[in-house]
């Protein structure tokens, strides 16, 4: 076991620990009949835009003239759509995977793209944490407890975005 532990790369260790500690995440939001989907911007902003980026995207992929138009009478009194969605999801490249999902599981796309970014801003921790000469252990322990922390846990429940600094901070850190 020793030995496998040794050969076994940190970021192989923190991928399963971290979707062990997704599962029991997922569970418990299960048991209590919760989603990852915060009630109140969640639900009036970031789910109602990720749905629409999704569609934007569809009809852009059969019409690429379509989908990306510049004004749209559907966001408050109109207005210039590209404006709107580059605080939410225009400049955030995990959420152009909503793709992926058919229209009937953006809710757990939606989800799958929060832990996404939270998976990315372990493995970027353990990049930075490998420019050191900590031992595995405190690699991947250090790389769950950034991906995990307080900050990480409420921003990903309310406004998804707000876990790129958790990825982009380490990676700016890095030292050559």
């Amino acid at each position: 076991m020793k030995k496998l532990w040794q050969k076994t790369p940190a970021w192989i260790t923190y991928s399963v620990l971290f979707v062990a500690l997704i599962c029991v995440l997922v569970g418990c939001l299960f048991m209590t009949g919760r989603s990852m989907i915060w009630e109140l911007d969640g639900l009036a902003q970031h789910y109602p835009i990720l749905v629409q980026l999704r569609h934007m995207i569809a009809t852009f992929i059969h019409n690429p003239s379509g989908g990306f138009t510049h004004w749209a009478w559907n966001i408050s009194l109109g207005s210039d759509q590209l404006t709107n969605f580059s605080y939410y999801v225009i400049g955030d490249v995990f959420n152009y995977l909503i793709i992926l999902f058919p229209k009937s599981q953006i809710e757990t796309g939606f989800a799958f793209l929060v832990f996404l970014r939270m998976y990315a801003s372990g493995l970027a921790f353990l990049l930075y944490a490998s420019s050191y000469k900590f031992k595995k252990f405190s690699k991947v322990i250090g790389a769950l407890a950034y991906t995990f922390n307080g900050y990480a846990l409420a921003t990903g429940l309310h406004h998804p975005f707000f876990i790129l600094p958790l990825i982009f901070f380490p990676v700016t850190m890095l030292r050559h």
